[in-house]
């Protein structure tokens, strides 16, 4: 049965950065399924991902193993109506986790794929900002996830930004 702890587990054989991603969707996201089944779509996240792993994982509504009532509680995740979402977590001291949830744009499939993709390149940015040495450390977690929402904060910023410029260039056509 998949559990969270299992897929620290797994994680850990790879040998890769304390931090990994999870795509979690359901069948009510047809957008991010297209995105996941494209081998180029999902060529271009792997590439994207450098020292950390991203997992997909769709709870289903059957009896099998990742239904929605027994995945999403193990992420935090009270409803599949917060769905569909890039969960990053970072394993710290006695495999602790420390995880952010940030949501993913499915509109369309091209919409879906920049926000999965602009997401995974922050999280990759901000993991690249750490020294090598204590990227497999469990003492970093913390400061990775500084980084991220640091990074994060810095893109928002960026878009509002943009946003109040067209305002301005669009107010100042009817002065």
């Amino acid at each position: 049965m998949l559990t969270v702890q299992k897929l620290i587990e797994d994680k850990s054989s790879y040998g890769t950065m304390n931090i990994f991603g999870l795509i979690v969707y359901t069948e009510e996201h047809p957008y991010i399924i297209k995105v996941l089944k494209d081998n180029d779509y999902w060529a271009s996240l792997n590439a994207k991902t450098k020292n950390w792993i991203l997992y997909a994982i769709k709870p289903d509504n059957n009896h099998g193993h990742l239904t929605k009532e027994y995945i999403l509680p193990q992420l935090g995740i009270s409803d599949s109506d917060e769905l569909p979402l890039l969960v990053i977590v970072a394993i710290g001291p006695n495999r602790t986790l420390l995880q952010r949830n940030y949501h993913i744009d499915d509109k369309d499939e091209n919409t879906a794929y920049r926000s999965l993709a602009e997401q995974v390149s922050i999280v990759t940015e901000a993991a690249s900002r750490i020294i090598p040495e204590y990227r497999s450390s469990t003492n970093v977690h913390r400061e990775a996830i500084k980084a991220l929402e640091a990074e994060m904060a810095s893109k928002k910023w960026k878009t509002m930004t943009e946003a109040f410029v067209r305002l301005i260039k669009y107010l100042v056509g009817f002065i």
